[in-house]
């Protein structure tokens, strides 16, 4: 029985570009549960008097990104603190690349998004963590850089 080439997500990094800034990286991510691949797409029903057995549905034409919460350590005033901070308070979408190891080879899943809902937690028993949540505004692509 062959083994399975699965691998996880160990490893993936996040990083966020602020207005004319360069991409910087987000240090301490422990969570990125979906990429930003995904998008969703409404139905609308079609049926009639004339329809039979089942509704008709089609698709609507455009697609949305799914807003996805991005989990990582909390350092306070750290420099990825500040990015994340800086995120939040962007009005407009900003760039990300999400760098995913999968064995030797690594890729980049690129696009833009608006990052939202900074929070910061501060447990008394475990550490401090922090959550940011990213909707996609465009189709990612995902590319093995040369």
């Amino acid at each position: 029985m062959a083994l399975s080439k699965t691998t996880h997500g160990h490893g993936s990094e996040l990083w966020i570009k602020i207005g004319a800034g360069t991409l910087t990286k987000v240090a301490q991510v422990d969570d990125i549960p979906e990429l930003p691949t995904s998008a969703e797409r409404e139905l609308y029903e079609t049926s009639n008097f004339d329809t039979e057995e089942y509704k008709e549905w089609k698709k609507l034409p455009l697609k949305d990104g799914v807003p996805i919460t991005i989990r990582g350590n909390y350092v306070i005033n750290s420099a990825s603190d500040t990015l994340l901070q800086s995120a939040d308070d962007e009005e407009g979408a900003c760039e990300y690349r999400i760098i995913l190891k999968e064995g030797a080879d690594i890729f980049h899943v690129e696009g833009t998004a608006l990052f939202y809902n900074l929070k910061r937690m501060n447990p008394a028993d475990a550490k401090r963590t922090f959550e940011i949540t990213m909707k996609p505004v465009d189709a990612a692509t995902i590319e093995e850089p040369a």
